[in-house]
C-alpha cells in the first residue's frame, strides 16, 4: 500500500474522497527492467521544445502498466526526454483530466491528437488522472513512476438528528424556509446538512433592523476598510446591510443562522467525519461536474445552462457544510480539496457567457457574501 504521505497527497490534488489502492512502480529508461526503453541523441527540454521540433525526429517508446490498462489508458516515454510522459485513452473519444500542481505549460492536450496528453514530470512531479470515471496518481523521482491507483472510499450512512423542523420556525426568510422543507421532505441526510449550512450562510434579515445588525457585525469584524464598502444598487434589495457579508450572519446575533453553527459544535467527532467524508465526495462530483460542463459550453446551444446553474448549486451545498465542518473544528482535508476544485472552477466560470445564464436568488445570495466566489452571480448580472 502507499505510504501514509502519498495517501495524504489526495486532498492536495482534489482527490480527497478517493484511498489509494496497491502501487506500481516503473523504473526509468536504462534501467534492467523487461520494457527497458533506448535513449536517443537528440534532447527535449520541454513541451515547448517538443512541439516546435519536426515530429519525424521523435520517438515515443511505450511503457507497460497494469494500474493504467486496467482504466483503459497507456503511456509512452519519450525517448529525447525521460521525464515527458505521453498517456493516452484506449477510446479517442474519453478526455483523461489531469489535476496537480505545477507550473504553466507542464501539461498538454494536442488538438489533433484526441484522447491524449503530455505531461513533462520535470515541473510536475505529483499529479493524478481522471479518465472515463476513474482515476491514477502519478509520482515520479529518480527511481522512476509510482502509479497508485485511486478509489472512491465507501462512505459511512449518515445517521444525524437535523432539527430541521426547529430551524424551520425559528426562520422568517421565505426563500430558506422553502429550501429546509424540500430538505426535510427529501429525508436525505445530506440534503439535510446542506440546508442546515444554506441557513448558516445565506439568510438574510427580514427587517431594516436585523439589516443594521449585519451591518454592525460586519464593521467589526473587518474593522475600517468595512466602513468604505458601498455595496451596488442592485444588490440591495430587502437586506442592505448583507453586502459582500461573507459567514457573518450568525455572528450579528441572528438565532435562525446560529442554531446550526450550534447544532455542528455538538457533533460528537465521528459524527463529524463521516460529513467530511461525503462533502469530499460531493466535492469531487463538482470537479467532475464542471469538467463535463466546460466541455459543453456553446453560446448557441443552451442545453449547458441548466447544467451550470446546478454545479453552481451543488459547490455552494459543498460551501455551507464546510462552514459548519469548521464550526465543529474540522474540514482541513476539504479545505485543500475545494481549492482544487477552485481553480478549476475559476477557468470554467471565465469562459461562461455572462449573459446567457439567467438570475438565480441564491447566486446572487452567494456573490452578496463573497463577490470572489465562482459560483455566484455573475458580475454583469448583478449590475443590471
Amino acid at each position: 500500500m502507499v505510504s501514509p504521505h502519498s495517501q495524504s497527497n489526495l486532498d492536495s490534488l482534489g482527490f480527497g474522497a478517493y484511498v489509494a489502492g496497491p502501487i506500481e512502480t516503473i523504473a526509468w529508461p536504462g534501467e534492467t527492467v523487461s520494457h527497458a526503453l533506448v535513449v536517443s541523441d537528440l534532447v527535449i527540454g520541454g513541451l515547448a521544445a517538443l512541439f516546435s521540433v519536426d515530429p519525424s525526429m521523435l520517438s515515443f517508446l511505450p511503457g507497460r502498466s497494469t494500474v493504467l490498462q486496467q482504466r483503459g489508458l497507456s503511456f509512452a516515454v519519450c525517448s529525447q526526454n525521460h521525464k515527458i510522459l505521453r498517456l493516452t485513452a484506449d477510446d479517442p473519444t474519453s478526455d483523461i483530466h489531469v489535476r496537480g500542481i505545477g507550473e504553466e505549460g507542464t501539461a498538454w492536450c494536442a488538438a489533433d491528437e484526441p484522447g491524449t496528453v503530455y505531461v513533462d514530470t520535470n515541473r510536475m512531479s505529483r499529479f493524478a488522472l481522471a479518465s472515463q470515471g476513474s482515476a491514477v496518481l502519478l509520482e515520479t523521482g529518480s527511481g522512476g513512476i509510482v502509479l497508485t491507483p485511486l478509489v472512491i472510499a465507501a462512505t459511512e450512512p449518515l445517521a444525524l438528528t437535523i432539527p430541521l423542523e426547529d430551524w424551520f420556525r425559528l426562520c422568517q426568510d421565505d426563500w430558506v424556509r422553502e429550501r429546509i422543507q424540500a430538505a426535510a421532505n427529501s429525508k436525505d441526510a445530506w440534503q439535510a446538512i446542506a440546508a442546515a449550512g444554506l441557513l448558516a450562510r445565506l439568510l438574510e434579515p427580514a427587517s431594516s433592523k436585523g439589516s443594521r445588525a449585519l451591518l454592525a457585525g460586519l464593521v467589526r469584524a473587518r474593522g475600517r476598510e468595512s466602513e468604505r464598502l458601498r455595496p451596488p444598487k442592485a444588490l440591495y434589495r430587502q437586506s442592505p446591510g448583507s453586502w459582500h457579508l461573507q459567514n457573518m450572519v450568525g455572528a450579528a446575533g441572528d438565532r435562525a443562522a446560529d442554531a446550526p453553527r450550534k447544532w455542528a459544535r455538538s457533533l460528537p467527532d465521528p459524527e463529524v467525519r463521516r460529513v467530511e467524508a461525503r462533502a469530499l465526495f460531493e466535492s469531487d462530483e463538482v470537479a467532475r461536474d464542471l469538467h463535463d460542463v466546460a466541455k459543453a459550453l456553446e453560446p448557441a446551444d443552451g442545453s449547458w445552462v441548466a447544467r451550470w446553474i446546478g454545479v453552481c448549486h451543488r459547490r455552494d451545498d459543498v460551501e455551507g457544510v464546510f462552514l459548519l465542518l469548521r464550526e465543529a473544528g474540522h474540514g482541513a482535508r476539504l479545505g485543500l480539496n475545494l481549492s482544487v476544485v477552485d481553480r478549476e472552477g475559476r477557468m470554467v466560470a471565465f469562459n461562461v457567457p455572462r449573459r446567457a445564464v439567467p438570475a438565480d436568488e441564491r447566486m446572487r445570495r452567494v456573490a452578496l457574501r463573497d463577490p470572489n466566489a465562482w459560483w455566484g452571480a455573475l458580475e454583469e448580472r448583478l449590475s443590471e
